[in-house]
């Protein structure tokens, strides 16, 4: 029934593809767990239920001030059917976004890298097999699915456009204002039996706002140490090791 479920309006779907965006940003930190998520544990053998490790964590700490943009990249993922997978990040306080569900159709031609912006030109799409890019998060999933223990169940932020009615949750409704630290988890599942797959490259968040405070305090030693004397020299030299040193 899943199956079912997530390739009913396939020919409509097709219709619908469009060009991908590739959006530039900066960002203050960027944090990566680069272990294997394999599509479900298991797999080959088991071809459906929950990914391994489940959640796959990223520990963010030591940042000062809130997020202002966030976006996940998915490394090296690949799967048979990729439609039958889903993918929900949770923030350390709890909030979730689902990044994508009953999205990308069937086979992936290679293992590619997905990046979810809410800047990007479109959300990932129900079809064709998604390529390597930038894209929005989408569920095209009706009805809602539930993620299994220790997983969010379907207590989670819908992106839209499957089920429920706007305004669709996005990334930055969901986690733009809050503290970066503390432990995220990605939560992937795979709802449909007869496929596998695997992000051979783990996952990474880049966080916007949140700064270390490390280029601050060393320029605030700078002025204490060398302008305060009038030693102009040495100022402008730790001024400029300063300067290269993270925000």
């Amino acid at each position: 029934m899943g199956k079912l479920i997530r390739r009913i309006g396939v020919a409509a779907a097709l219709i619908a593809a469009g060009f991908m965006v590739f959006v530039a940003q900066a960002t203050a930190a960027t944090y990566s767990n680069p272990t294997p998520i394999t599509i479900p544990a298991g797999a080959p053998t088991t071809t459906s239920g929950p990914a391994t490790p489940y959640p796959s964590q990223i520990t963010v700490s030591a940042l000062q001030g809130t997020i202002s943009k966030l976006t996940v990249t998915l490394s090296g993922y690949s799967h048979t059917v990729p439609a039958d997978v889903g993918a929900v990040l949770i923030a350390p306080g709890g909030q979730a976004l689902e990044l994508m569900n009953c999205s990308g159709g069937f086979a992936t031609a290679a293992p590619i890298n997905l990046t979810f912006d809410d800047m990007a030109a479109m959300q990932i799409a129900q079809l064709p097999a998604p390529v390597t890019g930038t894209y929005r998060p989408a569920d095209h999933c009706s009805p809602t699915f539930s993620y299994s223990p220790p997983g969010p169940g379907t207590a989670y932020g819908n992106p839209g456009p499957g089920h429920g009615s706007p305004p669709f949750a996005t990334l930055s409704s969901t986690f733009n204002g809050l503290d970066p630290n503390g432990t995220w988890k990605l939560f992937v599942q795979d709802f449909s039996g007869g496929d596998v797959g695997t992000i051979s490259g783990g996952w990474s968040l880049d966080l916007t706002g949140p700064t270390t405070g490390q280029r601050a305090a060393a320029l605030k030693k700078c002025k204490k140490k060398f302008k305060k004397n009038h030693n102009k020299k040495k100022f402008k030299k730790c001024k400029k090791r300063a300067n290269q040193l993270p925000v």
